[in-house]
C-alpha cells in the first residue's frame, strides 16, 4: 500500500499493481489485480483531494497529517507503517487491528461465500495453492473438507417429508 505509485493504478482497465518481496529470491514483484468500484471510488476521491495539496511525489499515499509527531513528514510519502493502523482505528473509535487482519478477514470471508481456493490463492497472491491452503487451515478452516463434500455428493440430494417416511415405515412393518 505505502508503495502504491500513480503508475500502479490503471483506471482504463479497472485494475491495480501490488507490489511483494514475499517471492522466492525477495526480489520485488508486481502483480495487476482488477480494481473493485468501491476501491475505484475510493482512490478516485483521494486522489482529488490530494490533487489539491502541493504533493510533488509520484507516491499515491502521502502524508496530510499536519498535526503531531507527524507534522515534520507533512506531504512526505509514508516510509514506516509500524503505527499507522493503530492511528487509523483510534482515530476512528474501532478496536485497533492490523493489516495483516484484513488478509484474514478477506480470505475467510471469500471462502464462506463459497469462492474457489484457486480464486482466493489470486486474490492474496499465493503463488502456490499450497501456501492458501494453508493459510485458510491457519483460520480454522480446511479446504480439503469442503472439497471431500462437495465431491461426496454427487447427485442432488432427495428430500423425503415425515409424511412419506411414517408411510413408508408402517408399510414395512
Amino acid at each position: 500500500m505505502f508503495r502504491l505509485k500513480k503508475q500502479d493504478l490503471d483506471f482504463d482497465q479497472d485494475r491495480v499493481r501490488l507490489w511483494t518481496r514475499k517471492r522466492r529470491g525477495g526480489q520485488l514483484e508486481g502483480d495487476w489485480l482488477p480494481m473493485p468500484s468501491g476501491l475505484r471510488a475510493g482512490l478516485l476521491r483521494w486522489l482529488e483531494i490530494r490533487m489539491k495539496l502541493p504533493v510533488r511525489s509520484d507516491y499515491v499515499f502521502v502524508n496530510v497529517d499536519e498535526e503531531g509527531a507527524h507534522r515534520e513528514y507533512f506531504l512526505d510519502r509514508f516510509s514506516a507503517r509500524r503505527a499507522f493502523m493503530q492511528r487509523m482505528c483510534k482515530r476512528i473509535k474501532i478496536k485497533p487491528f492490523g493489516y495483516h487482519a484484513i488478509r484474514h478477514f478477506t480470505a475467510s470471508h471469500l471462502y464462506a461465500k463459497g469462492v474457489s481456493v484457486s480464486v482466493i490463492q489470486a486474490i492474496l497472491r499465493h503463488t502456490n495453492p499450497n501456501t492458501t491452503a494453508r493459510y485458510l487451515r491457519s483460520l480454522g478452516i480446511d479446504p480439503a473438507i469442503r472439497e471431500a463434500l462437495e465431491q461426496g455428493i454427487a447427485r442432488p440430494a432427495e428430500v423425503i417429508s415425515l409424511e412419506q417416511k411414517k408411510l413408508g415405515d408402517s408399510m414395512r412393518g
